[in-house]
C-alpha cells in the first residue's frame, strides 16, 4: 500500500492465532459419493429419489450432461413441496406477477409423498445441484444426499 512501510520478515511469518489441533471423526451423516450410493442400492439398503421436475426426470428438459433419471430412481419433484406447485411455471410464463404460493406446505403435507418410500431403507435424494434435493429430503426418513458427480 502506498505510504506504508513494508512489513518486516518476522512480522509476515508470525501467525495471527496459535495453531489448533483438530481430530475429525466421520459420523456417517450427510452426503454420499456415487460409489457409496451404488453399493447401498445393490445391497438393497437404499432407495433413490429424483427431486427434479417431471420433465427433467423424463429427459424432456436436459440441464446436465445427459437427460433422464438414474435407473430405479423414483420421482418426487421439489415443486410438490410448494403451496402452489405450478407457481414457478406460471411466473416464467408471466401468468402471475408475485411469488405467492411458493411458500412451503406444512411438514405433514411435505412428508405425504414420502409415504411410498420404505422407511427401513436409507433414502438418497438427488437433483442437479443439491438445492432441490435438500428440500425434498425434509420428508424422508433416514435421508442422505448424493454429492454432485455429473448427475
Amino acid at each position: 500500500m502506498p505510504g506504508r512501510p513494508p512489513a518486516s520478515p518476522s512480522a509476515r511469518r508470525r501467525p495471527c492465532c496459535p495453531p489448533v489441533k483438530l481430530s475429525l471423526v466421520s459420523t456417517g451423516a450427510g452426503a454420499l459419493w456415487t460409489n457409496d450410493v451404488v453399493e447401498r442400492v445393490k445391497a438393497g439398503r437404499a432407495q433413490i429419489v429424483d427431486a427434479r421436475t417431471p420433465k427433467e426426470y423424463a429427459g424432456d428438459n436436459i440441464r446436465a450432461i445427459r437427460g433422464g433419471h438414474i435407473a430405479g430412481a423414483g420421482s418426487i419433484a421439489y415443486e410438490q413441496n410448494w403451496q402452489d406447485p405450478a407457481k414457478g411455471a406460471k411466473l416464467a410464463a408471466k401468468q402471475v406477477k408475485t411469488r405467492d404460493g411458493m411458500a412451503l406446505k406444512s411438514p405433514e403435507q411435505v412428508k405425504a409423498p414420502c409415504a411410498k418410500l420404505d422407511p427401513s431403507k436409507q433414502t438418497v435424494v438427488y437433483c442437479q445441484s443439491g438445492v432441490r434435493a435438500s428440500l425434498d429430503g425434509r420428508g424422508a426418513a433416514r435421508c442422505r444426499f448424493q454429492q454432485r458427480q455429473g448427475v
